[in-house]
């Protein structure tokens, strides 16, 4: 379910914001969920920036 929501989400703002309060919880108390959550974050907002750069190399 957390996968799904997260693919989701466009807005990069919005991600980091949840990437950052997931490096918080597990700073907190760390778990392999947490990790994976993070990684899923992070992969998702580095597919929205890539998707962004190449259209940026278009114009």
């Amino acid at each position: 379910m957390f996968y799904s929501t997260i693919m989701k989400i466009d807005s990069i703002d919005r991600l980091r914001d949840i990437r950052d309060a997931l490096l918080v919880e597990q700073g907190i108390n760390p778990t392999r969920n947490g990790e994976q959550a993070i990684r899923v974050v992070v992969d998702r907002i580095d597919e929205i920036q890539s998707t962004l750069d190449k259209k940026i190399e278009k114009l």
